[in-house]
C-alpha cells in the first residue's frame, strides 16, 4: 500500500517538514545504508512536494493501552530501545550527515539564542512565562553545565508511540515519521519520549496519553526506557550509570521549558506550565549524580 504525504497549504513550516523527510530517505538512498527499522521510501517529487511511501499491511499503529499493558510495554520498551540504539550507533561522527540535515541543539543550552528567548518571554503579559524567564536566568550556571554532543548522531525528535507501527506476527518495530530529523544528541530521543510521560504525570486534568496510567507506573517506564537504551547503546560500559540519569532527567525539564514556551509565544497556547512546576527540581540546585536515581527510585515507591 502507498502512502502520499503533500501540504494541504502553502506552509512552509509543513513543506520543510516533507523536505526534511525527504531528506533523510535520501540520505540513506545515496549512501546505500539498508535499514529494516525504519519507514518504506519510494519516491518524493521535489517539485509539488509529495513524498511517496509503501506501508506493509503486516505493521498495525501502536494503541495508547501498550502504556499500561505490562506484556506490551516491556516489548515496546525493548523494541524502541533497540531502534534508537541502532540508528544512533550506525550514525555516529558521520561526517556526511551536515550535508543532509539541520543542527538541533535545545534553545535553553544556547548561549546565544538563551537571551533573546528570555527577551521574548518577559515583554509577555503573561505572569507564568515572566516567571519561568527569571527562574530560568537563576539556574543558568546549571543549565550551562548540562552536556551537549553537537552532530553526534542522527535524531528524530518526535519519539512518541503513535510514531512507531508494529508486526505482531514477526514481533518486530518501525519507527517512521522522520520529519523533524536532524543532527544532535542521541540523549534527546530518549528525552523526548520521556518528557511526554513526565507531561502526563502533572496535574493538568484527564491523563492525555491513558487514563489508566499511574504516575507510579509512568516512573517505572520512565526508569525502564532509559536503562534499556543506556545498556544496548554501551554494552560494554556496565550498568546505568548516574552520570547519565542526571543528564537525560535534566534535559527532560528543560524539553518541558522549551515546549511549554514555545507553545505559548508562537501559537498562545498556555498549558504544560503544571508539568514545568512539577519537575523544576529536576534543576533547581547542583545536585550530586547519585541524587537523580534516588529522586526516581522514591517516585516508584511512592503510594498514589
Amino acid at each position: 500500500m502507498l502512502i502520499l504525504k503533500q501540504p494541504d497549504n502553502d506552509e512552509k513550516s509543513y513543506i520543510e517538514t516533507i523536505e526534511n523527510e525527504a531528506n533523510f530517505y535520501s540520505f540513506l538512498r545515496e549512501e546505500n545504508i539498508l535499514l529494516d527499522s525504519v519507514g518504506e521510501f519510494k519516491h518524493f517529487d521535489s517539485e509539488n512536494k509529495i513524498l511517496i511511501q509503501e506501508s506493509s499491511l503486516k505493521y498495525d499503529s501502536i494503541e495508547s493501552d501498550t502504556l499500561t499493558d505490562k506484556e506490551k510495554i516491556s516489548k515496546f520498551i525493548e523494541g524502541v530501545t533497540h531502534i534508537l540504539s541502532q540508528i544512533h550507533d550506525r550514525f555516529e561522527n558521520n561526517e556526511k550527515l551536515p550535508s543532509y540535515f539541520d543542527t538541533f541543539k535545545p534553545t535553553l543550552l544556547d548561549k546565544y539564542k538563551r537571551p533573546l528567548l528570555l527577551e521574548d518571554m518577559k515583554k509577555s503579559r503573561n505572569k507564568s512565562l515572566k516567571d519561568l524567564a527569571n527562574k530560568i536566568e537563576s539556574i543558568k550556571d546549571i543549565i550551562e553545565s548540562i552536556e551537549w554532543i553537537d552532530n553526534e548522531t542522527i535524531i528524530h525528535r518526535d519519539i512518541r508511540y503513535q510514531n512507531f507501527i508494529y508486526n505482531s506476527s514477526e514481533s518486530k518495530f518501525k519507527l517512521i515519521d522522520w520529519e523533524m530529523a536532524a543532527t544532535g544528541d542521541s540523549c534527546w530521543d530518549i528525552v523526548t519520549f520521556c518528557s511526554i510521560i513526565f507531561k502526563s504525570i502533572a496535574p493538568i486534568g484527564p491523563n492525555s496519553l491513558n487514563t489508566l496510567l499511574t504516575p507510579k507506573n509512568a516512573y517505572i517506564i520512565i526508569k525502564r526506557i532509559i536503562e534499556a537504551y543506556y545498556i544496548k547503546r554501551y554494552p560494554d560500559k556496565g550498568p546505568l550509570p548516574a552520570s547519565f540519569l542526571k543528564k537525560v532527567l535534566r534535559l527532560c525539564e528543560i524539553n518541558l521549558m522549551e515546549t511549554y514556551i514555545k507553545a505559548f509565544l508562537n501559537r498562545g497556547i498556555d498549558e504544560g506550565y503544571f508539568a514545568v512546576k512539577k519537575f523544576t527540581e529536576l534543576l533547581d540546585t547542583s545536585y550530586s549524580d547519585n541524587f537523580y536515581l534516588t529522586y526516581l527510585n522514591n517516585k516508584i515507591n511512592e503510594s498514589y
